[in-house]
């Protein structure tokens, strides 16, 4: 999901980071504020569950 996110958004995600947990979770957070929680919704995300809070957040990119 990782890269994926990343081929969608080359010019606006500097990077993205994975952290082993336990206890099944599943936590994502954009600039510090999470977007989505396997822990609260109890199933892993689709792409989709990410996509969207990610567009709202991502700065829009500028004209060429």
């Amino acid at each position: 999901m990782a890269t994926e996110l990343i081929n969608r958004f080359p010019d606006q995600i500097g990077d993205v980071c994975l952290h082993a947990g336990t206890g099944g979770a599943f936590e994502v957070s954009i600039n510090g504020e999470q977007v989505y929680s396997k822990l609260q919704t109890k199933r892993y995300p689709e792409l989709n569950d990410i996509l969207e809070p990610l567009r709202a957040k991502l700065p829009t990119p500028a004209p060429t």
